[in-house]
């Protein structure tokens, strides 16, 4: 049964930004995005069924690789060879289990996991923190002006060592967090920043200014 939910641009709001999350390496994102249209009756989004398919029609194939799944084939062979040898079908899934894991971002241990995804989150928000501090111009190239001194703001804010915790509005993956680190989280998303600021829309110009 779905359930009431909450939905911008078509998509539930507990979605949004997953499927940048994976793109950007938390690979857990694939997971925490099954598990939510699992547990709400939602429908997966179109990455989400990209990869899941991909990953479960590999697995099929390496298993079964005379089967022709192509349904608009005529005279394709549908079904798996009989009386094959099931060491050599285990044989088969399990060289190909690795490479699915791998795609479905499940290949690493259950405590890396946990760490990368913290790690992934944290520099997703820090890049995003950065380029709101910072001034977006769009002409003669679009880029961020002020970084190093977003940076060191963002840094001053964030440290929490000899007094009280950051603002609220930093969460808490990101307290603590040095220049050097601020600064590697801005050049691995810089791009991602410049191409998600190229395509909003420009703001209305001030009254005042007018």
């Amino acid at each position: 049964m779905t359930k009431t939910l909450r939905t911008i641009d078509q998509q539930p709001a507990a979605l949004l930004g997953l499927d940048w999350q994976w793109e950007n390496g938390d690979k857990f994102a694939l997971v925490e995005a099954v598990a939510h249209c699992t547990e709400n009756g939602w429908e997966y989004p179109d990455w989400v069924r990209k990869v899941i398919g991909e990953a479960m029609s590999n697995m099929y194939k390496a298993v079964y690789p005379d089967v022709d799944l192509d349904l608009s084939k005529p005279g394709r062979k549908r079904l798996p060879e009989m009386g094959v040898d099931e060491s050599k079908l285990a044989d088969r899934l399990k060289k190909e289990l690795a490479h699915s894991l791998d795609l479905l971002g499940l290949a690493i241990e259950k405590t890396n996991a946990v760490r990368r995804r913290k790690i992934t989150i944290r520099d997703l928000h820090l890049a995003d923190f950065i380029a709101g501090l910072c001034q977006f111009v769009r002409e003669p190239n679009p880029k961020f002006k002020g970084v190093n001194k977003a940076i060191r703001k963002l840094a001053a804010e964030l440290d929490y060592m000899d007094g009280d915790p950051p603002l609220k509005r930093y969460p808490v993956e990101c307290w603590g967090a040095p220049e050097h680190t601020i600064k590697r989280a801005w050049k691995r998303h810089r791009d991602e920043m410049v191409a998600l600021y190229s395509d909003l829309p420009d703001e209305p110009a001030d009254d005042a200014q007018v």
